[in-house]
């Protein structure tokens, strides 16, 4: 789902937690939203693919954006 989907979803209240997760494609970083249900939603670009983050900063400030003042990163 894009940015602004999520955003959406974040003002209603239908985003439980923001996770950043090793990309399934190539090297990077994505950001998994859960949803009430704990179902992941993953940000996207326009076109509908996975958007990937060089480092976990990129996809922080993208979460961030969206509302979320906490974020759960792995530790590497």
């Amino acid at each position: 789902m894009d940015i602004s989907g999520l955003k959406t979803l974040y003002r209603h209240q239908q985003l439980a937690e923001a996770n950043i997760i090793p990309a399934t494609h190539g090297e990077g970083w994505i950001l998994d939203c859960k949803n009430n249900e704990g179902e992941g939603v993953i940000l996207t670009d326009s076109l509908g693919r996975e958007t990937c983050f060089k480092s976990h900063e990129m996809a922080l400030s993208q979460a961030n954006e969206i509302g979320f003042s906490q974020v759960n990163v792995p530790e590497y």
